[in-house]
């Protein structure tokens, strides 16, 4: 017979008579008289009860004894009685007792309710099997407590036991099993971060009392965590060396050094975030000239270089055009035919540890044409009243040219175009005498449409006035 510790009552167990009909159980508030049948038992085997009661029996005591018996057409005969046994009715013990570190002087113990409870005892020691002393007391609605002036890394032992108040009496319950403390600096109280291809930079809450930081994470699909960092003395570290598109796991623990002694306190809450790769951003392209382009984009941290695909459809077949460094911001390509739309889009990679290689999502597609430059020096080498002759210096491959002329401060221009690849020169007839004129000319070249297109640029203007 014994108290029953997950509630009110008492549990009885008696060895099996064999050949038995059932069992009797009689109880009395007295070990010599006053006997009463609590309930008869059929079978031979069933050889346990438990007596639940409420807390309005705490620190009664009971008795029980125990008789077989054998049923014969409807009459019981009953084997003499057990010894008397005797158990008194307690408070159940606390279940789920925790004890946390709370600082690096004070642990925080905290208890699941008793039902019925009048409050709830705490007691501690040094030792796990040594004497436990009483060392506080809390209200029945009051299922926490915090335990301050320890020491440091020290190991401490804490047991909760419930009581009842019985008139001016205290029954004190069944003890929790002990749990360990140690006073350590807390839990730094956020975590976050910002995840790159190949790294995630950590940001922590200080903690009160800490001398630094130690960055633990693993994959998050691996069982064990690996040290990225033993001493962090600020609040932000940055896990280099990761793989790509992948998510790994994060926490923090920090620490407190005394007399050269480190003493680890509570670790964070684990952050999980995923590495990866964005769409190159900032992308622009421009002629260089009738056989090139040049294509810029803004540098990406962390990655092991760029790809640049081309087609002739925006919506069409695209192919590798070339293959840039990591430290790269811009490549220059040759196209296969000057004048016509090319269509480009760039995605990032990174070279993963296993050597495999991690890709990025695509830029937006962008187009761009090579166009011829414009020639220099433009100037006029005859003047007459009514005919200007130019020439220029030709600068890249074209198929003509535009030569613009007008009368100084007018708006519109004449245009006469040229079509030809080493025109170099050209007579402007039926002008105006003793008038000044603006001459300028630009490079032509054919789209993917064999449609004449302007070139990139013009020369500088120049301004002549025809003889009176």
């Amino acid at each position: 017979v014994s108290s029953l510790t997950a509630s009110y009552g008492v549990y009885l167990k008696w060895a099996a008579v064999e050949g038995c009909t059932g069992y009797r159980i009689q109880r009395s508030v007295t070990a010599n008289s006053g006997y009463t049948d609590l309930l008869h038992i059929e079978g031979s085997d069933v050889i346990q009860y438990y007596d639940i009661h409420t807390a309005a029996d705490a620190g009664v005591k009971y008795y029980y004894r125990v008789a077989a018996y054998i049923e014969n057409t409807g009459l019981r005969t009953y084997s003499d009685n057990t010894p008397v046994r005797s158990a008194t009715v307690l408070a159940p013990k606390p279940a789920n007792v925790t004890c946390e570190a709370a600082s690096t002087t004070k642990v925080h113990l905290s208890w699941d309710a008793v039902d019925s409870a009048s409050g709830y005892h705490v007691y501690m020691f040094t030792s796990q099997n040594g004497s436990f002393e009483l060392i506080g007391k809390t209200a029945s609605s009051v299922t926490q407590y915090d335990v301050d002036g320890l020491q440091i890394g020290k190991d401490y032992y804490f047991k909760v036991r419930a009581f009842n108040l019985v008139g001016a009496q205290t029954i004190l319950g069944t003890a929790s099993g002990a749990v360990r403390g140690t006073p350590a600096v807390a839990a730094p109280a956020t975590l976050s971060g910002v995840a790159y291809p190949t790294s995630v930079k950590l940001t922590w809450s200080a903690v009160s009392g800490a001398s630094g930081y130690s960055v633990y994470y693993k994959l998050s699909s691996a069982t064990s965590y690996s040290q990225a960092a033993a001493t962090v003395t600020g609040t932000t570290y940055t896990v280099t060396g990761l793989d790509c598109g992948k998510n790994y796991d994060f926490y923090v623990v920090p620490y407190r050094t005394v007399s050269g002694s480190r003493y680890p306190g509570n670790a964070s809450a684990v952050l999980t975030k995923r590495t990866g790769l964005t769409a190159p951003a900032g992308i622009t392209i421009t002629s260089v000239n009738s056989t090139k382009v040049k294509i810029k984009w803004n540098a990406m941290s962390g990655v092991s270089g760029y790809e640049i695909w081309k087609s002739t459809e925006s919506a069409g077949t695209y192919t590798l055009a070339e293959n840039a460094g990591a430290s790269a911001k811009e490549t220059e390509h040759t196209v296969q035919r000057s004048g016509a739309a090319y269509y480009f889009k760039i995605r990032a990679y990174v070279k993963q540890s296993d050597g495999s290689t991690y890709y990025g999502p695509y830029s937006a597609v962008i187009t761009g044409r090579a166009l011829p430059n414009a020639p220099k020096n433009l100037k006029a080498i005859t003047v007459w009243r009514k005919t200007i002759i130019v020439n220029w210096q030709q600068t890249d491959t074209v198929i003509g040219y535009k030569v613009f002329y007008r009368v100084r401060g007018t708006a519109g221009w004449s245009i006469d175009t040229l079509i030809g690849d080493n025109i170099t020169e050209y007579i402007i007839g039926g002008l105006t005498p003793a008038t000044e004129y603006q001459i300028l000319v630009r490079p032509l070249a054919r789209d993917e449409n064999d449609v004449v297109i302007n070139g990139s640029g013009a020369t500088d203007s120049i301004f002549v006035t025809t003889n009176p």
